[in-house]
């Protein structure tokens, strides 16, 4: 779920969706391309999907169309969860890299062990 972008280079962009209970659905499409037009004159690919998915959810989430003080809810919203999983991902390769060190620094220690026994 949520928005995909191939570039004119071939890199895949991707957003998720916004979390938020559905009200209205109508308009909301046209909110999210309002909402990527508006992020790609300001910004790059990444921050026009983000943009272009809180402000088609404003949409989807209100009675009417999009608010401003929605969509940007919805933004922070975004960058937080970016934020989190990225920490969350640097935790989990910091925790996977120390378990490896350890795995080599053992098999090191049985060698050495293997051929101090020889001697």
């Amino acid at each position: 779920d949520g928005a995909m972008l191939i570039d004119e280079n071939g890199e895949i962009h991707r957003c998720g969706v916004c979390n938020g209970k559905v009200k209205n659905s109508v308009g909301a499409g046209d909110s999210m391309v309002a909402g990527f037009t508006a992020g790609i004159l300001h910004g790059d690919y990444e921050y026009a999907l983000k943009l272009g998915t809180a402000a088609g959810g404003a949409t989807a989430f209100s009675d009417g169309l999009a608010q401003k003080e929605k969509i940007a809810e919805l933004l922070e919203t975004q960058w937080q969860f970016q934020v989190q999983l990225l920490l969350l991902l640097s935790e989990m390769f910091h925790q996977a890299f120390l378990a490896h060190c350890l795995q080599v620094s053992l098999g090191k220690l049985q060698n050495s062990l293997y051929k101090y026994k020889k001697i």
